[in-house]
């Protein structure tokens, strides 16, 4: 482990493997991670998955490596316990706090697996009000996030017939932040060096901001998309509800369909990987191979509802929570080979 890391020596990993007759593994089994706390705010880049433990009033950040143990950044008391957004890219984690009172300011925090301690980027003033940090993905060494003002906020002044203002688009890249538009379409992924934009239109840009595709979708507007490789799989909805039909693959930078997957109406598109979208519904958690529509759930033992879930080469990444007298957490891990098994 590098030097800097605190190993959290208390979390253990509990993996379950059946093995076939002939050594030939037959039925991949979830490794398991328990933590003590209530785990939200789930993360995953390559093999590694962030998350944040709600446990006290100090914000508790953890990264595991499935196979080779679990690495804390260090508590950070400085700021209130609201840890949103938990955005994971490489060995940085990046993620936004708020300290609320009349008004809301926001906080741009980050740490690595080197530098464990929380520090700030200079992103919000603490003197400016309501402003408010939104899509933070990340992939790699990039992030991209966007800012704006609430004017919902008592006490805003707002241009007329606006809710929001001042929408600017930003990238962090190996820690240092820069302002790339002023886009008023949302970030919904990262991949590769190339930043999302959603959901309708779908523009594609890369890490300078410079537009590489833009889809308008006539008669309707997608609910959610992600970016993988050469394609944007999106969540169609059902006429002009807020309810999925279906998940589509287009190819980039054309913007070609293939054929429309259906999934259940509360479906919500959490990742996309190598041809396989993941999703969350009625409390479980799925992977939909969008080739020829096979989709698989995966359950919390005892019916307990899955909370989130991110999907990444080496495997599939979820959590859910466990009450025994306290809430304790758990972040399950399916290789990406066993997912169809």
């Amino acid at each position: 482990m590098r030097r800097g890391l605190v190993l959290a020596a208390a979390l253990a990993v509990v993996a379950g493997v059946a093995w076939g007759n002939a050594g030939r593994q037959r039925n991949a089994a979830p490794q398991v991670l328990r933590v003590a706390g209530a785990v939200s705010d789930l993360s995953a880049d390559g093999a590694r998955v962030a998350f944040h433990i709600r446990s006290g009033r100090c914000q508790r950040v953890r990264i595991w490596t499935p196979g080779h143990g679990v690495a804390s950044i260090k508590p950070d008391c400085t700021h209130q316990a609201t840890v949103q957004q938990l955005t994971l890219a490489g060995t940085r984690a990046l993620w936004v706090d708020y300290d609320f009172g009349n008004h809301a300011y926001c906080a741009l925090m980050t740490a690595t697996l080197a530098r464990p301690r929380p520090v700030e980027l200079p992103e919000c003033d603490p003197s400016d009000a309501d402003r408010e940090l939104h899509g933070l993905a990340g992939d790699g060494s990039l992030f991209a996030f966007n800012s704006w003002y609430d004017c919902s906020a008592p006490g805003a002044t707002c241009p007329p017939g606006q809710e929001v203002y001042d929408i600017e688009l930003w990238r962090v890249f190996d820690g240092k932040r820069t302002k790339i538009g002023a886009s008023e379409r949302t970030v919904t992924s990262v991949d590769s060096g190339r930043i999302l934009l959603g959901p309708d239109p779908i523009v594609g840009l890369d890490s300078t901001g410079k537009e590489l595709w833009n889809w308008l979708f006539h008669g309707h507007s997608l609910l959610a998309a992600k970016l993988q490789g050469r394609q944007v799989v999106a969540s169609v909805p059902c006429g002009f509800s807020k309810r999925s039909c279906g998940f589509v693959a287009y190819k980039t930078p054309s913007g070609a369909p293939g054929p429309t997957r259906n999934v259940p109406r509360d479906a919500s598109l959490r990742d996309f990987q190598d041809g396989i979208a993941a999703y969350l519904s009625r409390g479980s958690a799925h992977v939909l191979r969008m080739g020829d529509g096979r989709d698989r759930a995966f359950r919390a033992p005892g019916g307990r509802p899955i909370l989130d879930a991110e999907l990444e080469r080496p495997g599939l990444f979820y959590s859910y929570n466990v009450r025994s007298g306290a809430w304790r957490g758990r972040i399950a891990f399916v290789s990406f080979a066993g997912l169809f098994r």
